[in-house]
C-alpha cells in the first residue's frame, strides 16, 4: 500500500474519534462514513481503518482495499500512523525531562558536541525552542532528497540529520514556525540523551508501558509486557 495513501488516514481516524461523548461506540456518524466512502471511490484514499472506544465498548470499520486485486482490509492489516508518531516523540521527551536526563535549556551544541556547527546561533538553540517550534527550523531539511514521493523520509537517517545541523543557517528564530524537521530532531535528541536507538526507546519507553503490542517499526516487534 502506498505510504502516501496511508499517511492520509491519520486525520480521518482522529476526526472519527472526536464523536460526542453521548454517542454510541457501535455507531459511525453518517457524515464521516460518507466522507470516507467518497474518498475511497474517487481514489483519494486507498484503505481506511477506524477504531472507536467508548465506555469500554470497541468498534471498528474498514474501507477500501489493501491490494491491487481489491483484497479488503482486515483487523490484522498494519497501517502507518503518520503524524501520531509525534505524540510518541512528545512522550519520550517528557519522560527524559521528568527524569532529569534532559533540560529545556540544553542546547544543540551541548547535545551534539561532536558536530562542528557552521551557525553558532543554531548551536545555541535550546530544546525548549525546538519543542515550541520557535527555533527557526524549516519544515523539512534542505538536504532532504527523496528517493520516493510516497515515503520521502525513508533515506533521511541520523547521519543526514547531523550533516544538516553542521551546515544549516536557519532564520526566523523566536517566531512560531511549525517544523516536522524539529519534531524529528527532538526524537534524535532523546535518543542521544539515552545513548540508544529511537526505535528501541520507542518500544521500551512508550509501546510496552502502554501495551501497544500491535505498533512498531516495519515488522512488528515481539514485545514482552509486564504482568
Amino acid at each position: 500500500m502506498p505510504a502516501s495513501s496511508l499517511r492520509r488516514l491519520a486525520g480521518l481516524v482522529i476526526a472519527a474519534l472526536a464523536l460526542p461523548v453521548g454517542a454510541s461506540a457501535i455507531e459511525l456518524r453518517d457524515e464521516f462514513r460518507a466522507t470516507i466512502e467518497q474518498g475511497v471511490a474517487n481514489g483519494r484514499y486507498q484503505s481506511v481503518a477506524i477504531g472507536l472506544l467508548d465506555n469500554g465498548e470497541q468498534s471498528q470499520w474498514l474501507f477500501g482495499a489493501v491490494e491491487p486485486d481489491g483484497a479488503k482490509p482486515t483487523a490484522d492489516v498494519a497501517y502507518e500512523i503518520g503524524s501520531t508518531t509525534r505524540c510518541f516523540t512528545g512522550l519520550l521527551l517528557a519522560k527524559a525531562l521528568y527524569a532529569g536526563k534532559l533540560r529545556l535549556d540544553d542546547t544543540l551544541g551541548r547535545i551534539f558536541a561532536d558536530i562542528r556547527f557552521a551557525d553558532p546561533k543554531l548551536a545555541a538553540t535550546t530544546v525548549g525552542e525546538i519543542a515550541a517550534h520557535r527555533a527557526g527550523l524549516p519544515a523539512v531539511a534542505s538536504n532532504l532528497f527523496p528517493r520516493s514521493v510516497d515515503d520521502p523520509y525513508v533515506a533521511f537517517d541520523a547521519a543526514a540529520l547531523d550533516a544538516y545541523l553542521a551546515h544549516a543557517h536557519p532564520d526566523g528564530a523566536g517566531t512560531y514556525r511549525y517544523s516536522e524537521l524539529g519534531v524529528a530532531l527532538l526524537g534524535q535528541i532523546v535518543a542521544r540523551t539515552y545513548r540508544n536507538d529511537y526505535r528501541n526507546l520507542m518500544a521500551s519507553e512508550v509501546l510496552v508501558p502502554l501495551a501497544l503490542n500491535e505498533s512498531g517499526f516495519q515488522a512488528l516487534p515481539k514485545l514482552t509486557f509486564p504482568g
